[in-house]
């Protein structure tokens, strides 16, 4: 068995600009959801977009800012009671890690590339 690391670190390749300021803003589940952002990728990473120039959805991995990273128990919108986390989708968790698969619509090439498309609650990649 590996020994466990005191932590490691995550390097942001880009930014999400997003309508959603504050947790309770954000749909539960982005694919209700019609809103729009713009997915920000920093100038040092943007030759990682080549040829992604017609998918029509892209997996974000991004951090969450905004949760509380002290939670250890969550209500699900459907349960009565509270649950570990980390049996929950909550934002609010040690590691406020997630995923969303997003609709592409427009990629502008330009100095600062972007991506815009629907967004299930992402603050930052």
């Amino acid at each position: 068995m590996m020994p466990l690391k005191d932590s490691f670190a995550l390097t942001p390749v880009g930014i999400i600009h997003s309508l959603f300021q504050e947790n309770g803003d954000a749909p539960r589940q982005g694919r209700f959801s019609d809103t729009e952002c713009t997915r920000e990728i920093l100038p040092e990473f943007t030759e990682g977009l080549q040829d992604m120039e017609h998918p029509s959805h892209v997996i974000i991995l991004y951090w969450p800012d905004h949760s509380d990273r002290t939670a250890l128990n969550a209500t699900s919108p459907h349960a009565e009671h509270k649950h570990g986390v980390f049996t929950t989708r909550s934002p609010d968790r040690p590691n406020p890690t997630g995923i969303g698969i997003v609709d592409l619509f427009v990629i502008t090439w330009g100095t600062g590339r972007s991506c815009e498309g629907l967004m299930p609650r992402m603050e930052h990649l």
